[in-house]
């Protein structure tokens, strides 16, 4: 008995390996008999995972072209090797049929014993070729497709056998698993959360959802939300990688929230590969708005008419406010496409409301300007925005909230701006406002029931969403009334959030559909937007004292909004993400 020595063997597939033979008999006597279990486990680890990366189970005939490079550069291959694989024969096929846990996954089991049995004994020259040939006799008899042909019997060749039988492989570089697509992985922990932040969701569940996301993937990675960027960090240590995606702060769009959401939730069930969550939201991306234009810009007016009659009101304000709702509803589409436009979108809407409502007040008898003003710009006013923004600095999100809310600010002085500088251009033909008769009671129960239905369409819901829309707002708007009588809006506000909140939460548990459906429009009609343009109107009209009352006002409010969400989440809890 001789000590084999190693050889180093650079095959395409497997890298630089390392074949150490541990004991090569000189006399072929038939080796030892091994004992169960002396076939080493660790040396089957790198066999396990070339077999995975050679993708034996399905049979592609490259590693037999592998094989052939191999004989090409190391001729004495086949003859070392002939030895270990007889000894070694019988463990083998004990780890083959998964008897000493070496692998466990029968389709891979099957593979393997199907190419051993397809690929014939290898043949060798010189002394060994008896050997060979009663190998290829047994062959014959135990398979009816005939031996693997050997073209050149005067070179050595490794057979299925002999690939799978070195007692000791090492390699110099690690085997990727193909069962893990890290590329897909990493765009998708980046594409999800641009999808998520597109669509509206709030700093504090996105960064929750996109950590369980993670962690269902395996992978260590963390999140950092804000209004226009998510910052990702994939990776430990030293392997850390870090991608900032930006993103562009759109409309809250529910339908398609819903939708990622529900991809969202595959992949925590494990019923979609990164790839295919990939392509789910590439689709859900390039599908049109489900509502046309002409749908959009009628419930702006919509909205502004009903809105009319809840600030009370006359039926020429509701006619008014619906035509000058319907016009920003048009400065708003027509500022979509236009990039320089779109960054004046708000000052140009105030200053269409304003100019409006001026002219119209001295030919029109019994409209107040007023709240043609504010109804016509319900939609924009940031009241939802500054409502997320003290939600995320209550859970602790502060650089987020504080960016939102500094961006509602913004939008307030941008259409408090255009407010102002409409009325002094209709200043000449402003006239005093005369109070309009009461409308009766049934009319603000059908401004309260129309309300949602135009929400639906300007959030972007599905139809169907507006069976549970319309009551979400209708206990949120009495239930806020009903606190009101207690201790005034602020805890008014916070009751009917409360109310809004644990049917939402109520609502997502038994659909399994995100909390936001319910909750975003529910609490429209408590969002202290109205205040917050009274506070800016203040302001400029230079009554700096009411300006400072309303701004605290709208804090007070909003925060108690906030508590009313916070306190429904404790009380039914809701399980889902988003």
């Amino acid at each position: 008995m001789r000590r084999g020595r190693g050889f180093f063997v650079d095959t395409p597939t497997m890298g630089n390996v390392l074949l150490e033979p541990q004991i090569v008999p000189t006399n072929h006597q038939p080796a030892p008999r091994l004992k169960p279990g002396v076939l080493d486990h660790k040396a089957h680890i790198p066999l396990v995972n070339a077999v995975r990366q050679r993708n034996i189970a399905d049979n592609r005939p490259q590693a037999d072209l592998d094989i052939d490079r191999v004989q090409q550069r190391h001729p004495g291959v086949g003859t070392k090797a002939q030895p270990l694989i007889r000894r070694h024969l019988s463990n083998i096929q004990r780890a083959l049929t998964g008897e000493k846990g070496v692998m466990h996954e029968p389709h891979r089991h099957r593979a393997l014993r199907g190419i051993a049995n397809r690929h014939g004994p290898l043949s060798t020259g010189g002394q060994d070729n008896q050997h060979a040939s009663d190998q290829r006799d047994e062959c014959s008899r135990t398979h009816d497709k005939p031996p693997w042909p050997i073209s050149n019997p005067s070179t050595p060749r490794l057979c299925a056998h002999a690939r799978l039988q070195q007692s000791r492989l090492l390699l110099h570089s690690p085997v990727p698993d193909q069962d893990h697509d890290s590329d897909a992985t990493q765009r998708l922990l980046t594409e999800m959360p641009r999808a998520l932040s597109t669509y509206g969701t709030p700093a504090h569940r996105l960064e929750e959802a996109m950590s369980l996301c993670a962690e269902r993937l395996g992978v260590s990675a963390e999140f950092f939300s804000l209004p226009t960027a998510v910052f990702c960090a994939i990776g430990e240590g030293d392997a850390t990688r870090s991608h900032m995606v930006r993103v562009n702060p759109g409309e809250v769009n529910l339908e398609k929230l819903d939708r990622v959401d529900a991809i969202l939730g595959r992949i925590l069930r494990g019923q979609l590969t990164p790839r295919q969550a990939l392509d789910e939201i590439d689709r859900v991306r390039k599908d049109p708005p489900r509502y046309s234009p002409p749908a959009i810009v009628g419930c702006f007016g919509l909205a502004a008419a009903c809105a009319a009659r809840l600030f009370n009101g006359s039926w020429v304000d509701i006619a008014i406010s619906a035509g000058v709702g319907v016009l920003v509803g048009l400065t708003l589409l027509l500022s979509i496409s236009r990039r320089h436009v779109a960054r004046v979108t708000e000052f140009l809407a105030g200053l269409i409301a304003a100019l409006s409502a001026g002219l119209l007040a001295g030919r029109v008898p019994g409209l107040t300007p007023s709240i043609v003003m504010i109804a016509s710009l319900i939609v924009l006013v940031p009241g939802l925005t500054l409502t997320v923004a003290i939600n995320e600095l209550a859970t602790r999100n502060l650089v987020a909230g504080t960016s939102r809310l500094m961006g509602a600010v913004m939008i307030l002085l941008s259409i408090g701006f255009g407010v102002g500088l409409g009325q002094a251009l209709a200043s000449p033909w402003l006239v005093p406002p005369v109070p309009g008769t009461p409308l009766p009671a049934w009319t603000e129960v059908l401004a309260i029931l129309l309300v949602p239905l135009a929400l639906t369409v300007l959030f972007q819901a599905r139809p169907r969403d507006a069976l549970v829309i319309v009551p979400a707002s209708l206990i949120g708007y009495y239930g806020a009334r009903l606190g009101s009588t207690w201790s005034g809006p602020e805890l008014g506000a916070c009751v009917g959030a409360f109310i809004v909140g644990v049917f939402g939460n109520a609502h997502a548990r038994i659909t399994r559909r995100p909390t936001a459906i319910t909750l975003v429009p529910g609490i429209m009609l408590l969002v202290p937007g109205a205040i917050g343009f009274s506070s800016i109107a203040s302001f400029l009209a230079e009554d700096v004292i009411t300006g400072v009352q309303t701004a605290f006002r709208m804090i007070i409010v909003a925060t108690g909004i906030v508590i009313g969400m916070l306190l429904a989440n404790v009380l039914v809890p809701s399980n889902q993400s988003l």
